[in-house]
């Protein structure tokens, strides 16, 4: 039974997903939203973890989770590959 509700949770998560984008919170506990032009889908990484990457129009958004522990405005290096073709 929870199962199916964990599911039913995660079939209602993507399918706000699909409809709104997310949006830009560049502060720590929130996200940076990165637009990547093309046609294949690109593999986004932060600190050797992967990053989400929708499809949006023509285009790839990576959403990046900032973490609470960046206290201090700064960057974060993320890392876009795309099959193929040389980062």
């Amino acid at each position: 039974m929870i199962r199916n509700l964990t599911f039913v949770k995660l079939a209602v998560l993507l399918a706000t997903v699909a409809v709104a984008a997310p949006e830009n919170s560049p502060w720590p506990g929130g996200v940076g939203i990165v637009h990547i032009p093309g046609n294949v889908r690109p593999t986004v990484t932060v600190d050797d973890r992967q990053a989400l990457v929708l499809r949006a129009n023509d285009e790839w958004i990576a959403v990046i989770g900032i973490p609470l522990e960046q206290a201090a405005p700064g960057m974060i290096i993320a890392t876009v590959s795309v099959p193929d073709q040389e980062p």
